[in-house]
């Protein structure tokens, strides 16, 4: 009787789950093969809710008009808490929703007469409407209800019941959704003199972004997404929860999602992430941390000095930190024809301000590059780390030290012929804007060892945020030519 009501109602983009859901596919010849596929994998509401939004992701994307014309169903059986949380997201993204909940059981019908109990209560709690309860044995009742929700937008609930109820209406919320309502932030506002690598490589990378009609962006963040706005509707504000299943969906239908996040949502995700493999999928770390303490004086989370420690752990991911605007643009043109998942780390570092190229140049996936050779001392560099070696290098070659600087380029996977260059010299010094323990100096080191490589290698030492950096000044935290000048005295064995 619900499947009936559904298509009175004129709704054929729902999301049904189980043996009813598979019925009322195989009873109606308007509904999307593809969400049916989709509904079919969901084990939990949440996760129906989540496969469904991703489906709805893409075809706003491929078509605004139609993803407009109705708006999503989700048929559940259960309400729990994870399911509030993410509709209240919804909501306030504004995405026009309707969720039914088949009650057979009565058990959520609220016991008593307070303001905020029961289903109604919850969603004014959270501004979602939810329409009178009504009986699932009556298709005059399910109609009713159900052009009650057709009349509001943004999220609703259609509570259905074994046997009639009575709930009190609530009003109706109406929602509205905008990139001006998020505050401003450092990948939106430039500041002339310093602006921040990510600002700087978010501008550079569009046109490549641009030109793909396969990409979807979604944006993590609560701050502006600034230069991605130019995406259109191919730019989607996304939250964590839910994050998997929203992609998996997009991936399902031939695009490539490109999330943007937070170094600090990276052990909410990981353990999902090892369920992408061979799903071509990018994330951009918009704050991948070279201090401890922002410029509030404020401490960071500690995931953010180890993300790309959790990321390496993920089976092949292709992990890229660019040292300047350029190198940014061209990884991400290289990430994007990788046929799996990649990461490229925006470190919080300031611009190089790197004059712009007509068009990426070419860059091959692993490879890193010789920015200096040297036989007495090697840098072993990720990201804008080089340039600090490099001018660390020029100090050093006055004092008759000739010190090679290597830019790896990537984390993973690591470049072995440029590894190998670099322990030939017989001292390595790894330099990252990350903590010690799993970043750069770990990975390259252990592959040093384990290649093969090290047969003259002598001295190795890693140089970046550490635990001697817990109680240090915020000014101190950060990578420094004097900070390398002396790890370089104390390899070299030199006053």
């Amino acid at each position: 009787m619900l499947s009936q009501a559904l298509t009175i109602a004129g709704l054929s983009m729902v999301a049904w789950a189980g043996p009813h859901g598979a019925e009322h596919y195989r009873m109606t010849s308007d509904c999307d093969e593809s969400l049916a596929k989709l509904s079919s994998w969901a084990r939990q509401p949440n996760e129906l809710l989540h496969l469904a939004v991703g489906w709805w992701r893409a075809l706003y994307a491929e078509d605004k008009a139609s993803a407009s014309s109705s708006p999503l169903t989700i048929i559940v059986e259960d309400f729990p808490p994870k399911l509030w949380e993410s509709l209240g997201q919804l909501q306030r993204q504004g995405l026009s929703v309707i969720v039914v909940l088949l009650d057979e059981q009565h058990r959520y019908v609220a016991e008593t007469e307070t303001e905020y109990c029961g289903l109604a209560g919850y969603g004014k709690a959270q501004g979602i409407y939810c329409a009178e309860p009504a009986s699932c044995a009556r298709l005059s009742s399910i109609n009713s209800s159900l052009q009650q929700c057709l009349a509001r937008s943004g999220v609703r609930v259609v509570h259905l019941l074994g046997s009639s109820a009575n709930a009190n209406r609530q009003e109706p919320f109406s929602p509205s959704f905008g990139w001006e309502y998020f505050p401003p932030s450092p990948y939106s506002q430039h500041t002339e003199d310093f602006p921040s690598l990510a600002a700087a490589a978010l501008t550079r990378m569009m046109p490549e972004v641009l030109n793909s009609q396969r990409i979807v962006a979604l944006w993590t963040r609560s701050l502006h997404p600034g230069p991605l706005t130019k995406l259109g509707p191919r730019l989607q504000y996304c939250s964590i929860n839910g994050l998997i299943w929203q992609i998996a969906s997009l991936v399902k239908r031939d695009y490539h999602p490109i999330v943007f996040l937070s170094a600090a949502s990276i052990p909410v995700l990981l353990p999902d992430l090892m369920g992408l493999e061979g799903c071509q999928v990018t994330f951009v770390i918009l704050d991948g941390c070279c201090t401890l303490y922002a410029s509030n004086e404020r401490r960071q989370p500690l995931a953010m000095l180890h993300d790309l420690g959790l990321l390496s752990s993920v089976p092949d991911m292709l992990i890229g930190e660019p040292a300047d605007e350029e190198e940014a643009r061209s990884m991400m043109a290289a990430m994007l024809n990788s046929p799996g998942l990649s990461a490229l780390r925006l470190s919080s570092a300031p611009a190089i301000n790197m004059p712009p190229a007509p068009t990426p140049k070419e860059l091959a996936i692993g490879q890193g590059r010789r920015l200096r050779s040297g036989k007495d001392i090697s840098f072993v560099c990720l990201g804008t780390t080089a340039h600090v070696a490099l001018l660390t290098s020029e100090t050093l070659r006055s004092w008759g030290v000739q010190a090679g600087v290597y830019d790896m380029r990537f984390l993973s996977p690591l470049d072995p012929e440029l590894l190998s260059q670099a322990a030939a010299s017989g001292r390595i010094i790894t330099v990252e804007n990350h903590s010690i323990d799993g970043g750069l100096g770990t990975l390259a080191l252990e592959a040093v060892s384990r290649w093969g490589l090290g047969t003259h290698l002598q001295k190795a030492a890693k140089v970046g945020l550490d635990c001697d950096y817990m109680e240090c000044a915020p000014e101190d935290h950060c990578i420094s030519i004097n900070g390398l000048l002396q790890a370089a005295k104390k390899i070299l064995d030199i006053n």
